[in-house]
């Protein structure tokens, strides 16, 4: 018998012994709510589509906060569009990006709403004199997600100069090797609602199982510690494979 057969021969077991205890005591409804920080180096070419984005992730409950420099700022104000962000609409240009960098929890997204090719650049070269580029540096660092829209990375013109698509392409590159997700248009918001989902996984399998579906599932939507509720079965092959993605796992308390 090999580790997948004996992981579907554990869980059929444990479907069985969980269904003849009946359910488990009520506890309260899983938070699937995720943070959201949101960074906005330079005004996005879609800035109506951005805001609308960003209430639709408030109104879903989830907890954002943008960053942004002092222009950024006034053009959401010229917009009108401030409020689509919400209450915590922090100054790069004060302190803060730190405070919002502690303030983060594990599973927590950071996302670059805009990213121009000047902001590419300084990201590409780390140049760490600019808040925004240490705030990504710390979360990589960390083993954090960033997200990062990359629509002015991508020449909409005909007739683009040749240079400029080379250009971009590079900088993509530069960027995805950095260790950044990039995404398009409201892809972001997508990837949110699945890691929302995915928080519901393991308040599932409370008494139950852990398998490796499951820990596939979890890291693919932006876990990256994941703590265990009490008498959660892991199987072997999920231990392995959290293991190999660097998915940590820990008992509740610890």
């Amino acid at each position: 018998m090999d580790e997948r057969e004996h992981e579907q021969l554990v869980r059929r077991v444990v479907e069985r012994v969980l269904a003849r205890l009946g359910p488990p005591a009520a506890s309260p409804p899983p938070q699937a709510r995720r943070g959201v920080l949101l960074l906005l180096p330079v005004a996005p070419l879609r800035l109506a589509e951005l805001a609308a984005e960003a209430a639709r992730v408030r109104a879903a409950g989830h907890e954002l906060r943008t960053l942004a420099p002092p222009p950024v700022l006034r053009e959401l104000d010229r917009a009108g569009l401030r409020d689509r962000f919400g209450a915590e609409i922090l100054d790069a240009s004060q302190p803060g990006p730190l405070e919002a960098l502690h303030a983060r929890r594990p599973g927590d997204l950071v996302v670059i709403g805009a990213l121009g090719f000047d902001f590419a650049r300084r990201l590409v070269e780390l140049q760490d004199d600019d808040p925004l580029v240490r705030t990504v540096a710390q979360v990589l660092l960390g083993g954090g997600t960033v997200l990062a829209a990359v629509d002015e990375l991508a020449p909409h013109a005909p007739g683009v100069a040749g240079e400029l698509v080379r250009r971009a392409e590079t900088l993509r590159r530069d960027l995805e090797q950095l260790g950044l997700a990039l995404v398009t248009g409201a892809e972001w918001e997508e990837r949110l609602g699945r890691a929302a989902a995915a928080s519901t996984t393991v308040a599932r399998s409370v008494g139950g199982l852990l398998s490796e579906e499951d820990v596939r599932r979890l890291w693919a939507a932006g876990e990256r510690r994941l703590v265990l509720p009490p008498r959660t079965i892991v199987t072997p092959l999920a231990r392995s494979r959290a293991a190999a993605l660097g998915l940590e796992l820990a008992e509740k308390g610890s």
